[in-house]
């Protein structure tokens, strides 16, 4: 979750949940006409979201959802599908009519799995220094793997909001 909505959700004082069930969406031709290119809070998506379930605001991020209502801020996830419709959207404006679902968050991806996960890397990392060491003593010898590179989707909407 990206700062600004963070800071929006503690200024609303809104309490932030993970959605339990899917949820369907039926994005009209007016939604899409109504929205804007590169905006997370004005794309079809967000449109329908609110016409539909009557939400106070909704943002659609490149992989999650955000839906807010008076009390509370539901985080879904998106799959690939509508994803891939956000950044034809984002390019041309082009998307489909239809109805899309959203998913429940995996458990991976909940902050307090996120934190756990931290904690064992850098528990791996110190092992990772030691293992070093000894390495350095001509104690240990293994290959280098080569790094991957990561591929990143060009021309479609940013990570972040501008501040209000």
């Amino acid at each position: 979750m990206n700062e600004w909505l963070k800071k929006r959700i503690k200024d609303k004082n809104l309490k932030m949940v993970h959605a339990k069930a899917p949820l369907a969406l039926e994005v009209t031709r007016a939604d899409i006409a109504g929205s804007k290119q590169k905006d997370p809070g004005n794309c079809a998506f967000a449109c329908a979201i609110k016409r539909g379930y009557g939400a106070s605001a909704a943002y659609f991020m490149r992989s999650t959802a955000y839906v807010e209502f008076e009390d509370r801020v539901i985080q879904y996830d998106m799959p690939g599908v509508m994803q891939k419709e956000i950044v034809a959207f984002d390019r041309a404006k082009a998307m489909e009519p239809g109805v899309y679902q959203l998913s429940p968050v995996r458990p991976s991806a909940r902050p307090e799995t996120k934190a756990r996960r931290t904690a064992l890397r850098k528990k791996a990392k110190r092992r990772a220094v030691k293992r070093a060491a000894s390495v350095a003593q001509g104690k240990r010898v293994r290959p280098a793997k080569p790094k991957r590179e990561n591929h990143r989707v060009a021309n479609i909407r940013t990570t972040a909001f501008p501040v209000d």
